[in-house]
């Protein structure tokens, strides 16, 4: 079967002086044994053991040697087989532009040919993984060393690869002579000391444009340095760093990077754990100097103390666009203030504010503050325990005729709610 083959040719991987070492032994054995039996035999006899024992040993050493031979025939087929995988995925890669790195890639034999292709293959823009990669810290050298080298790439997406060795300062030095455009991290596990040494690459990529970093395990010590590194690039446009247990803590480095930032136009923060004090501290960043548009603040169990100041940051801001804060523990306290926000704010097209509950006693200043509000296009109210003060939007849906989305589903809202949305309608 498949399994016993394997079995024996991983133990023919022993080393050759190992092998023979022990074939010796084993016959060493026999032939004391034989001695032990024979020791007042005469010197005729004993020349005849050593002919019997020659005669046994010789045709074993054969029988490994020709195993041997076929195992090195296995390995030069593997190696030619693996050259014509490269060489196969630098075609593809002329075709579509993307460079696949697959688990069946054996770097460590490799080295040459892979390091030569993606430094100088100049039709190469994307280099991405498929499946989780395996290198050692000298395969990764050589690797990211490649990637440096080649100006044409613009982007890298190494996904669900947390064996590799990030901890090794290589791809920061790549990046430093680079002009990726796009780095995308997620699910890799990487520690604030990861991010420590790879952000230190950030500084000088002026061209960099995106940034994801989701489902990692960076706290606000790896923000600090990564906004330090990238707070002046000039044409950074995104930043992701979903579900990341950042704290509280990380909201005061990240307004660092709103303020200093002018091309910044999304910052995605979803189940980050900022809480109050952090969405507070991030807030003080969010008037008139922020330039962000979309802001994804959703699952950071801000409350309505949070949500309170965010909003009155936002009266004065003229940039923000679309704003996502679902389940974030939102009641009827902070709709005061949410509605005299949208009735100065003048940027807003989208809120989402699903499952929060804020309920029909919070929904009513909202409505009236939408009620000279001439940019929001879309509001989501979905699962926030509206019941039949939904009546109220019927005097909403009369004076504002901008609102497109309105989203009041998974809401106890009675029948005569309905009929009196229904009549309008």
């Amino acid at each position: 079967s498949k399994a016993s083959k394997d079995g024996v040719w991983s133990m023919l991987r022993l080393d050759q002086g190992y092998l023979l070492k022990t074939i010796e032994l084993f016959f060493n054995m026999i032939f004391i044994s034989i001695l032990a039996d024979n020791k007042d035999k005469t010197c005729d006899d004993l020349n005849a053991i050593v002919i019997i024992g020659v005669i046994l040993i010789v045709p074993s050493l054969l029988f490994f040697f020709v195993l041997f031979v076929r195992d090195r025939q296995r390995q030069t087929r593997a190696k030619r087989d693996q050259e014509l995988m490269v060489f196969g995925l630098i075609e593809e890669a002329k075709r579509s532009n993307i460079f696949f790195l697959t688990p069946k890639l054996e770097f460590y034999r490799l080295k040459s040919l892979l390091k030569k292709k993606i430094a100088e293959e100049p039709s190469l823009l994307s280099i991405e993984t498929f499946g989780k990669i395996r290198m050692g810290e000298g395969e990764w050298s050589d690797f990211t060393a490649a990637i440096g080298q080649n100006t044409a790439i613009q982007k890298l997406n190494f996904r669900e690869n947390p064996q590799l060795p990030w901890h090794h300062s290589g791809l920061a030095q790549a990046l430093s002579r680079a002009k990726v455009k796009i780095l995308e991290f997620p699910k890799n596990d990487l520690t604030d000391s990861h991010i420590q040494t790879l952000s230190t690459g950030l500084k000088t990529l002026t061209v960099l444009e995106h940034i994801s970093l989701y489902e990692n395990k960076i706290t606000h010590v790896g923000v600090h340095a990564l906004v330090e590194n990238i707070k002046a690039l000039p044409q950074l446009k995104s930043l992701n760093l979903r579900n990341n247990p950042l704290d509280w803590a990380a909201g005061a480095h990240l307004g660092v990077l709103l303020e200093n930032s002018t091309t910044l136009n999304s910052l995605v923060l979803e189940k980050c754990g900022l809480g109050p004090r952090g969405l507070q501290d991030l807030s003080k960043s969010l008037g008139a100097r922020s330039h962000v548009e979309k802001l994804e603040l959703s699952d950071n169990a801000c409350g309505s103390s949070g949500c309170s100041a965010l909003f009155r940051a936002l009266e004065t801001n003229v940039f923000l666009k679309k704003l996502k804060l679902k389940a974030n523990s939102i009641d009827y306290r902070a709709c005061e203030t949410i509605g005299k926000t949208l009735q100065r704010n003048q940027a807003l097209d989208l809120i989402t504010l699903s499952e929060n509950p804020i309920g029909g006693q919070g929904i009513v200043p909202i409505i009236r503050g939408l009620e000279n509000n001439a940019t929001l296009i879309s509001l989501d109210v979905s699962k926030c325990k509206i019941d039949d003060t939904i009546s109220e939007m019927k005097s909403l849906l009369q004076s504002n005729l901008d609102l497109r989305i309105f989203d009041f589903s998974d809401n106890p809202i009675n029948d005569q709610g309905i009929v009196g949305i229904a009549a309008y309608l």
